[in-house]
């Protein structure tokens, strides 16, 4: 009797005991919830830019170049100097001495000046014959004029006569000014004679000073050693870097059409310890074709920005300098925003994994404005809700979240 007691309770407990390890199985290897970031839907200031790479850029340099043909004397200022409109030497130029003729150039020279004389000669001739008959018109309407008062010459025959005393007077006004030009013509072949008849007169004319046009730096020196050069050859160029200093960006079209003047800009990467302000002064309306690092042909609008800070706020920087600039194309000072990286597509839409009691819920959402690190929320989620950043691509919908450990 006493052992079929005990058969019953050894079986009672093995029960319990299978049952509890069964417990224990259970809980050990049931699905744990993910891991995962998660952040708030919030509200505050959204500001949605453009960044591009730019540089800056004088609004007016002067290119200062030789005024003739002639040896330039050696250049004694460095890029950096300082220069004051009309006051400062930029360079000094010795107009170049006339060039020897050969045989042949002197030969040509000589019969040009023949040639001139001859046409002067011929004008002259054709002077004299205007003025003379000049002079016959005007003596016979003089002589027709009291019959023509008497009524004994006819309307008609007056007004020929008249015409004719007028013909012969431009004639010669024409005959006048044809002389004046032949003796221009006799002057210019005499000039093709001077190398040779007075070789050596321009080393005996002044240098002729070159001036800064503007007050400002020396931005780069072209030619610093003393050489021949031909006249309009650039010397030097110089400009006012404190004030005449703007920002040119060169944008993608398509980024381009969504940008107004007005638009503030801010820039940095300069090199610099602050950010420059500046706003959008003018959008090219002729866009250009880049070929890109990749080689990628792309159409590029070039932006150009205003510097509105002092000065002294981006002292150091000059001309043709890199920045990084960010337009600003739309802003909201309580915008309802959600975390760019919270979001991603799925046919054809924008979706977010909502966190609701534990549980990654899929929600479909619309966004219009995305500044790179928030994304501004039209539809689909409210302030304070709680979404999965940066969701693991086997996430799915219903399953269990938790936030990650730090």
């Amino acid at each position: 009797m006493t052992r079929d007691r005990r058969k019953p309770r050894r079986t009672i407990v093995l029960a319990v005991a299978l049952v509890l390890a069964a417990g224990v199985a259970v809980w050990a290897f049931r699905p744990r919830p993910a891991a995962v970031d998660i952040a708030e839907v919030t509200r505050g200031p959204m500001t949605e830019t453009i960044d591009e790479e730019g540089r800056t850029r004088l609004r007016e340099p002067y290119l200062v170049a030789m005024p003739v043909t002639g040896a330039l004397s050696r250049v004694t200022l460095d890029p950096g100097a300082p220069v004051v409109a009309g006051d400062t030497v930029l360079a000094r130029v010795q107009p170049a001495a006339p060039a020897p003729l050969d045989a042949r150039a002197t030969a040509e020279a000589q019969a040009a000046v023949r040639g001139a004389e001859a046409g002067l000669r011929q004008a002259r001739a054709t002077l004299t014959e205007a003025r003379a008959q000049a002079k016959l018109a005007a003596s016979d309407l003089e002589r027709q004029r009291p019959l023509y008062l008497a009524k004994t010459l006819s309307s008609r025959a007056f007004e020929e006569i008249r015409t004719r005393a007028a013909v012969a007077h431009a004639a010669q006004r024409a005959a006048e000014a044809l002389v004046a030009a032949r003796t221009a013509d006799l002057a210019r072949a005499h000039a093709l004679l001077e190398p040779v008849e007075g070789a050596g007169a321009a080393e005996t004319q002044d240098a002729i000073v070159v001036r800064a046009p503007v007050t400002g730096r020396v931005l780069r020196v072209l030619h610093k050693s003393a050489r021949t050069l031909p006249a309009g050859t650039p010397i030097l160029e110089v400009g006012s870097v404190e004030d005449d200093l703007e920002v040119v960006v060169p944008l993608l079209s398509a980024d381009a059409v969504r940008v107004s003047p007005g638009d503030p800009v801010d820039l940095d990467r300069w090199g610099g310890p602050a950010t420059i302000h500046g706003t959008v002064e003018r959008v090219d309306p002729k866009g250009y074709t880049k070929v890109s690092a990749l080689g990628v042909e792309e159409q590029r609008v070039d932006v150009t920005v205003r510097l509105t800070d002092p000065v002294a706020s981006r002292a150091g920087l000059g001309d043709d300098y890199r920045v990084e600039a960010h337009i600003a194309v739309w802003s909201d000072d309580d915008a309802l925003r959600v975390p760019s990286a919270a979001l991603f597509r799925d046919r054809g839409g924008w979706v977010v994994f909502e966190v609701r009691g534990g549980e990654a819920v899929r929600r479909r959402v619309e966004v219009a404005h995305d500044d790179g690190e928030h994304a501004e929320v039209e539809r689909g989620l409210a302030a304070g809700a709680r979404v999965v950043v940066y969701p693991p691509a086997g996430l799915e919908d219903g399953a269990r979240v938790a936030p990650r450990q730090r």
